[in-house]
């Protein structure tokens, strides 16, 4: 993985249950996954790492990830990039109803968005005051700018966001939605919002794996690609 390959010094930043994040002397994070969900920042695991706590040594020596009392062969293989965007002329009032289809069936399973209530609101939204709303590794607002992000940078032909979001997000909010919002903008972000982007995009069938993001990440990911138009400042 080319994060890792920048770097040499790393330390364990969080722990979930489904695997751990690591932040790397360049800035970037990298998650060890025992799921099979693949991402642009994640290392795919075939096992579980079990008795790491945030103190564990954390070394990179070529190509050799040592974790505690753990040696994890890093692989050679090309990293996992998101297939091309698919063809599309949705129009906005399209995606709109996409999106607020899949928000009504993830209310009606539960899965309510912390910031739902900005859907029928009509007042401008101004990004950078999303910025770190929100506890957690990635707060709500910046899930929710994450899914905006990526739904606009899956289509082909347009611009991408200002600097000056990005650059204020570095300053704003934690590493890792920081690292979430970069990749965004570029297009890039775990398959399971890929096919989330795409399904809002150009209508290919959704898997609904997108619930499984984060404790309610996937959702207000989904909230931002509903509320992608209103986000003027974002694109200015």
């Amino acid at each position: 993985m080319e994060v890792l390959s920048t770097g040499k010094g790393a330390r364990i930043m969080g722990t979930t249950s489904r695997g751990i994040f690591l932040q790397i002397e360049n800035a970037w994070l990298v998650f060890l996954s025992w799921e099979r969900w693949r991402g642009p920042l994640t290392v795919n695991l075939d096992f579980r790492l079990e008795g790491l706590d945030l103190h564990e040594q954390v070394r990179l020596e070529g190509g050799m990830l040592r974790l505690g009392g753990y040696r994890i062969l890093l692989s050679s293989e090309k990293p996992w990039f998101p297939p091309p965007p698919p063809w599309t002329r949705s129009s906005p009032d399209e995606r709109h109803a996409r999106a607020r289809v899949l928000l009504e069936e993830a209310r009606r399973s539960g899965r309510v968005s912390t910031l739902a209530y900005l859907l029928d609101q009509t007042v401008p939204l101004q990004p950078e005051s999303l910025l770190g709303l929100g506890p957690g590794l990635t707060p709500s607002g910046d899930d929710l700018l994450v899914g905006a992000l990526l739904v606009r940078a899956r289509r082909e032909t347009v611009p991408p966001p200002p600097e000056s979001l990005l650059e204020a997000a570095r300053q704003r909010t934690t590493a890792l939605a920081s690292n979430l919002l970069e990749l965004a903008a570029r297009g890039l972000a775990d398959e399971r919002l890929i096919n989330l982007a795409d399904h809002v995009n150009a209508g290919i069938p959704c898997e609904h794996t997108f619930l499984d993001w984060g404790a309610h990440s996937g959702v207000d990911a989904l909230l931002g690609m509903a509320l992608e138009e209103r986000l003027s400042a974002l694109w200015s």
